[in-house]
């Protein structure tokens, strides 16, 4: 459903990071969407490895994980669609957004973040550059999604 209403906001095409990817179920489910590319980072070289195995298992194209520190991260000007699962404590994602926020002034650009179970959404809601154009509801785990649109053009 996350993916669906993202593609009623974006038709086609795009680029989509997962920041905390884990064992990349994520990847897995936005791979049937028509991204041109899809990316995970995470620290934790041990599920780098199980997300890359998943990878190859499932035969994703276009898909790629990588054991990175986000805060340290230096390509996020080349995607425009952000996915968090909740992964950071509030300072490491301020950090992260932060990152986000100076990839949009160097290359300006419309991007949308995902934020599944939003614990630090109060930050990324007061910068004034991201709104809140969604909000979906996960019954089964009582979670919701915020779905924010930003832009520096």
């Amino acid at each position: 459903e996350i993916f669906t209403c993202y593609r009623s906001l974006k038709p086609s095409g795009g680029s989509l990071l997962d920041i905390g990817c884990g064992k990349g179920f994520v990847l897995w489910k936005a791979s049937s969407y028509s991204f041109d590319r899809i990316c995970g980072i995470d620290i934790d070289d041990r599920l780098i490895a199980i997300a890359e195995r998943n990878i190859r298992r499932l035969g994703l194209t276009h898909t790629q994980v990588l054991c990175e520190d986000a805060r340290l991260y230096a390509f996020y000007e080349d995607f425009d669609c952000f996915f968090f699962s909740n992964p950071f404590d509030m300072e490491v994602f301020r950090e992260v957004i932060d990152q986000i926020v100076l990839s949009l002034k160097t290359n300006p650009r419309r991007i949308t973040i995902i934020y599944y179970h939003p614990t630090c959404s109060s930050y990324l809601e007061g910068l004034g550059i991201f709104h809140k154009v969604r909000v979906l509801y996960d019954e089964i785990r009582d979670y919701q999604t915020f779905i924010y649109m930003g832009e520096i053009l």
